[in-house]
């Protein structure tokens, strides 16, 4: 699959969906769901195949829908050198206290019950630390992941140096329709994710060496373009990358996962299940084969996830007028699941950033990337 880096060229607007009218602040999601990526490289597709000619959208639906978009990846680059440093969401099974802590499943003490589904186990934070949880950066680099994903310490973590991205709020005042001047007393806001090169801290002055961009893998080919994103059309530029670029499992962890007996599934993005938290793909014994791995069968032993997301949108083929979409829960990124291997461990690596998600059009739009890692300690 080829790899595109899309560059902002200012802060990109993703709304919430929240009530939206004069006097209202604006808001943004934290960061773009897949398929707002994976709806602007296939409109961006279709008019780069249609040489000039007006695209008929309804005619290519099924053509179009069939483009496979995995993303997006947070990524640094550097202004000078153009290297791109690759950020994945914070685990959630990485607590911040005075030091950063590990959560794991663990057995009940005897006499001791909890409502959990059969089957699975409570997830406890192993530590005489009675600190409450700090502040910490929700994005982590590669090198970090990459120790976590093996079980091992992650290493320095860059203090709010990869955290969520800024937020840039404008105030806009409304139009008069009659005059086209400006409506006094008609006023609100919107919010945006500021990708640009941050102000330094006031010690240092100007400002950071570098930038951030979204990063994803994309079946179709496409030119170097611009393309507008999100609300209010803000402008990206799509540029075409090696596949070198994208995230390559390490050697060192792709060895590990053959002769795993327990695995850490971490999603990279949120993803869609039929059953909530729980994939589709588990039966009543919460056993199964991820869509990606067929051979490979597991059992899910815990789970720790945030709060759910809502993810919905405009469907513009819907009776052929369009209509709202039906509102959905994702399961958040970040979220990781504890899987016990009953068979086809060889078969774990099938996994990376693979897209796990229930039904085959959500992977197509890249919901659920999975990274494997190991759980030495599985039960």
């Amino acid at each position: 699959m080829p790899c595109y880096l899309l560059e902002p060229q200012s802060p990109l607007v993703f709304r919430t969906g929240k009530p939206f009218a004069t006097g209202a602040e604006g808001d943004t999601l934290p960061f773009p769901l897949p398929s707002t990526l994976a709806g602007a490289l296939r409109t961006a597709y279709a008019e780069a195949t249609a040489q000039g000619a007006w695209v008929d959208y309804r005619a290519r639906q099924t053509e179009l829908l069939d483009v496979t978009v995995h993303g997006p990846v947070l990524v640094r680059r550097s202004l000078a050198r153009g290297s791109i440093e690759r950020l994945f969401p914070k685990p959630a099974d990485a607590v911040y206290l005075n030091t950063l802590r590990r959560l794991q499943p663990g057995l009940l003490p005897g006499g001791a019950g909890c409502d959990l589904p059969a089957g699975l186990l409570p997830v406890y934070l192993e530590t005489d630390d009675r600190s409450k949880p700090q502040p910490g950066p929700a994005f982590w680099g590669e090198p970090a992941l990459q120790n976590w994903l093996q079980d091992r310490d992650p290493g320095p973590l860059e203090p709010g140096g990869s955290a969520l991205l800024p937020v840039d709020l404008r105030t806009h005042v409304g139009l008069d329709p009659a005059t086209l001047a400006a409506d006094a007393g008609r006023l609100f806001q919107s919010a945006g994710l500021d990708g640009g090169p941050l102000r330094r801290p006031a010690a240092i002055r100007g400002w950071a060496e570098h930038n951030h961009a979204l990063l994803v893998h994309c079946t179709a080919g496409l030119p170097a373009t611009w393309r507008r994103l999100g609300g209010e059309g803000r402008l990206v530029r799509v540029e075409p990358l090696a596949d070198t670029d994208w995230p390559d499992c390490p050697s060192t962890l792709e060895s590990a996962l053959k002769n795993a007996k327990g695995l850490r599934l971490i999603l990279a993005t949120p993803a869609l299940f039929a059953g909530g938290w729980k994939p589709g793909w588990l039966d009543d014994r919460l056993e199964g084969a991820p869509p990606s791995a067929p051979a490979l069968r597991l059992r899910l032993r815990a789970v720790a996830l945030d709060r759910w997301q809502a993810v919905s949108g405009w469907d513009l083929a819907a009776d052929g007028r369009g209509k709202p979409r039906a509102v959905r829960r994702l399961v958040p990124a970040g979220t990781v699941y504890w899987f016990e291997v009953l068979d086809g461990a060889a078969r774990a690596l099938d996994l990376w950033l693979r897209a796990v998600s229930d039904q085959e059009q959500d992977r197509r739009d890249g919901f659920g990337l999975a990274l494997p890692g190991i759980w030495n300690d599985a039960q």
